[in-house]
């Protein structure tokens, strides 16, 4: 399924992709900086947004990634 443009802010909005993401790199194990809505690996340089880590990680498109995130259960 496509999404609309409000589906996807609605889902990047919800997520607070600290929530996903620990300190450790799930690739390669080295230090991350995460924020609410960006990431960084200073070992391996994965970097993106929460849209960018649900797709590498789940390993899933873009409109799979926005399901998955509109999914979470919101707190």
């Amino acid at each position: 399924m496509r999404h609309d443009d409000v589906s996807i802010a609605l889902a990047r909005q919800r997520t607070d992709l600290r929530d996903l993401i620990g300190s450790t790199c799930p690739w390669c194990d080295g230090e991350m900086t995460v924020g609410p809505d960006r990431f960084l690996c200073w070992s391996c340089q994965s970097s993106g947004d929460t849209y960018t880590y649900v797709m590498r990680a789940a390993g899933c498109t873009f409109d799979e990634a926005v399901d998955l995130l509109l999914a979470r259960p919101v707190t």
